[in-house]
């Protein structure tokens, strides 16, 4: 089981400030983002526990998006230091984002 945690107005600064994060944002109507969700809580330990993964809802985290220049969703930001080192438009398939985080975390 991941390690992910749920954004809000008020903590999501100090979430994707830390380390290297995943940052999700998405919407529950949304059905690329369900499937996504999917993939991020089926990840491995072995791989979660190098990162945070924070699961931002489009819906109800207004202000954190005004800053994250996200268009489209589901987009994924890969982070380190609350710096975006890589985005991801659209859904992710389980393997290809395992690959990416491997990719990134042994950097």
């Amino acid at each position: 089981m991941s390690n992910i945690q749920y954004a809000t107005n008020d903590n999501v600064h100090t979430l994707i400030n830390q380390g290297y994060t995943l940052v999700a944002y998405y919407a529950p109507w949304c059905g690329p983002c369900k499937q996504l969700g999917l993939a991020l809580e089926a990840l491995p330990n072995t791989l979660t526990q190098h990162l945070t993964i924070v699961k931002v809802n489009i819906d109800e985290c207004g202000d954190a998006l005004k800053n994250a220049s996200v268009d489209v969703i589901p987009t994924l930001h890969f982070m380190l230091n609350g710096n975006v080192i890589e985005k991801n438009i659209g859904a992710v398939i389980k393997p290809k984002l395992m690959q990416r985080i491997a990719k990134e975390i042994h950097r």
